[in-house]
């Protein structure tokens, strides 16, 4: 059985979007540990953020 280049390409890819999608999930429990820790921190910053733009 021969491997197209296009078809070791596509695993290429697919191989560097697995790695990519667990990046984002850790970087997202990294995220919620940090708004866990920082809970009061980050209400505040985002209720600012949408008051400010609200006024825009």
């Amino acid at each position: 059985m021969t491997i197209s280049v296009n078809e070791a390409q596509f695993m290429l890819i697919l191989k560097k979007c697995i790695k990519f999608l667990h990046f984002i999930v850790s970087m997202e429990t990294q995220v919620q540990q940090l708004k866990l820790k920082n809970e009061f921190f980050h209400s505040g910053f985002v209720t600012s953020h949408l008051t400010f733009a609200i006024q825009l």
